[in-house]
């Protein structure tokens, strides 16, 4: 749950960064300069995934990219603490890149087994049990009633996780 929720933060400050915005504006621009005359030359927007291939796009004499070249500009508009207010804008990002949602998917996907093996072992109470002949032991109908309980809780936190998660999903979708 905490790693669905950095991710949802990380996604709201990459949405968020004014710094971010002024770089995708620049970017937009090179790239409508270069696209010039082309089907492609009059952008009105930009992913982030086409920043990749401004690395890829070199220059004439092959000894810079397009990357650097934004970045040189950045600087030379603005000034070079202003590349650390890009960081600071999206403090989690950094931290949200570590987490793998396929990680997230292969966790639910335990806890949903989980949570079908003791409903499974709650049906499979509801035909009767010995009684438990230790004077300790919990009588098997308050165990079925915590169990009961377990799975009631435990199933409504496991449909909240999953509607958090696909809006996570959602929400770097749109990033993209």
């Amino acid at each position: 749950d905490a790693n669905v929720t950095l991710l949802q933060k990380a996604c709201r400050e990459v949405k968020e960064s004014r710094e971010l915005a002024r770089v995708l504006t620049l970017a937009l621009t090179m790239g409508n300069v270069l696209n010039q005359g082309k089907r492609t030359g009059a952008a009105g927007g930009i992913a982030l995934s086409s920043l990749a291939k401004f690395k890829d796009t070199k220059s004439a004499d092959n000894r810079t990219n397009l990357l650097r070249h934004l970045a040189a500009v950045l600087v030379r508009k603005h000034d070079e603490q202003w590349i650390g207010k890009l960081g600071d804008s999206m403090p989690s990002l950094s931290t949200a890149a570590y987490v793998s949602m396929t990680d997230i998917a292969a966790d639910v996907r335990e806890m949903s087994r989980g949570l079908k093996a003791c409903a499974m072992l709650l049906k499979n109470s509801a035909t009767g049990q010995p009684e438990a002949t230790d004077s300790v032991s919990t009588s098997p109908a308050a165990f079925v009633e915590k169990l009961s309980n377990f799975h009631s809780s435990s199933s409504a936190s496991l449909e909240a996780l999953q509607t958090k998660i696909a809006a996570a999903s959602t929400q770097f979708e749109q990033l993209c």
